[in-house]
């Protein structure tokens, strides 16, 4: 909506005449705004049209007398008013007396009277001028009176107090105060600004990892004309709600809230969070307002590694390679050497089919199995023996799949055939025909060999 500005002012005169009668009540004073910056003024008198006080030209010491002042808004040209007012001295330069107040008296004459004299203006039961009249005391810089839409007034108690001690020297004085009513011009403006910040900081200085919480400032402000009733604010991503039951025009409030990063935050690579306001304008012509603010954080995944490490603990019985039957242990350990967290580790030795589970592995931390192997006759006849132990788990941030895979080979002999083993015994008995046979077959070639020499 436009807003529109326009100043105008007019002077009016408090014009006081000492006499001997007694002053009743004074009529009302009325100052009207009937827009394009003009003012009308009552009841006048014919010391000047713009008179308030028509009753207070006759006074006498020990008067104390009471005026209303009925400020009425009658243009319908905008939406409101603003009126002020202010208070202005007289000189003898850019600000002369009245024609028939400078008749009889002189600015120092003036206010020699004015100064004997105690002046009171109220509004609403707040004292906004209280000093002689002759100065402008409180009233020096515009003071608002009120917004005034089209039809409302406001009044002004003005208490002028006469001391009884007043000499006759002041009789048939006169007073002039001058007072500047000011008037602007505006159309209702509803307006509501919603600002949504991040006031932590990632841990890193880059980007927040799961566990770790975002703190939200979160600040409304009115920066319409309108006061706005039933504020309401809410996060979404927390769910956290607030109430104001009314924002005056340039007022803000401020609410914080936080949010602990989920592991599928951090996977996104980003968390977005809204906040939404709502509010009513404090006026029948105006339309609820609804405004929505976000604030992004950066997040990221924390790297998920594994390591998986496999020993033997014990060595062969005679300190060279591991015999049928021998026993042979193992140590298998997984390290979780990254930093996230892994769910569900399963680590499995191929050889022995012996398995086990981790639950959870923080970053750091690492589990250690046991198991064993009796060395078979295949292992022997093979000269070593290979055992591979493998392990699979889940980073817990993103729910990527991790393996990880770790052997350890021993060197395997054999002491000869033992009974009960015929492999071993017929492997034994044809190695040992074979040998027999080579040595029948290289003792005739000599005996052959002897003969054909003796021959010759």
């Amino acid at each position: 909506m436009k807003s529109i500005k326009r100043l105008s002012a007019l002077a009016l005169a408090l014009l006081m005449a000492f006499t001997l009668s007694l002053t009743a009540f004074a009529e009302d004073g009325l100052v009207t705004y009937e827009g394009n910056g003009n003012f009308t003024f009552g009841p006048g008198s014919d010391m000047s049209d713009t008179t308030l006080f028509k009753d207070l030209e006759g006074a006498m010491p020990g008067d104390v007398l009471t005026q209303k002042i009925t400020v009425t808004n009658n243009s319908d040209q905008s939406d409101y008013v603003n009126i002020y007012l202010r208070a202005e001295p007289h000189d003898e330069g850019s600000n002369p007396l009245e024609t028939k107040v400078k008749d009889t008296e002189t600015v120092a004459t003036m206010t020699d009277f004015l100064q004997q004299l105690q002046m009171k203006v109220e509004q609403d039961g707040t004292v906004i001028f209280e000093s002689s009249p002759d100065k402008p005391a409180q009233l020096t810089d515009n003071v608002l009176l009120g917004k005034f839409h089209k039809g409302d007034s406001k009044e002004l108690i003005v208490t002028l107090t006469v001391p009884i001690t007043l000499g006759n020297e002041y009789a048939n004085r006169r007073g002039e105060v001058d007072w500047v009513f000011t008037v602007e011009e505006l159309n209702e403006t509803a307006s509501l600004k919603l600002d949504k910040e991040i006031t932590s900081k990632p841990a890193d200085e880059k980007a927040y990892f799961a566990g770790e919480t975002i703190t939200y400032k979160i600040t409304v402000t009115n920066d319409g004309n309108v006061s706005l009733k039933d504020v309401e604010v809410k996060d979404d991503l927390t769910g956290q709600t607030w109430t104001i039951e009314e924002l005056k025009p340039g007022e803000s409030k401020e609410f914080t809230t936080s949010y602990t990063v989920k592991a599928e935050d951090a996977k996104a690579g980003k968390v977005k969070n809204t906040a939404a306001a709502s509010a009513t304008p404090d006026s029948p012509d105006l339309e609820k307002i609804e405004k929505t603010a976000e604030a992004e954080a950066p997040t990221q995944s924390r790297t998920g590694h594994m390591k998986l490490d496999k020993v033997a603990t014990n060595g062969p019985a005679n300190e060279i390679n591991y015999q049928l039957n021998e026993t042979i242990n193992y140590l298998i350990t997984v390290t979780n050497d990254g930093d996230a967290p892994l769910v569900d580790v399963v680590v499995r030795d191929d050889l022995t089919g012996a398995a086990w589970t981790v639950d959870r592995l923080e970053p750091g931390q690492k589990q250690s199995f046991e198991t064993s192997y009796k060395v078979t006759a295949a292992a022997v006849r093979k000269g070593h023996l290979k055992n591979t132990a493998t392990a699979e788990g889940t980073n817990e941030e993103d729910g990527s799949k991790l393996t990880a895979e770790a052997s350890v080979t021993v060197p395997t002999a054999n002491k000869g055939p033992k009974t009960g083993d015929e492999n071993n015994i017929l492997v034994w008995i044809a190695l040992m025909a074979v040998a027999a046979l080579a040595a029948v077959v290289v003792v005739l070639f000599f005996l052959r060999k002897k003969k054909d020499s003796d021959g010759n």
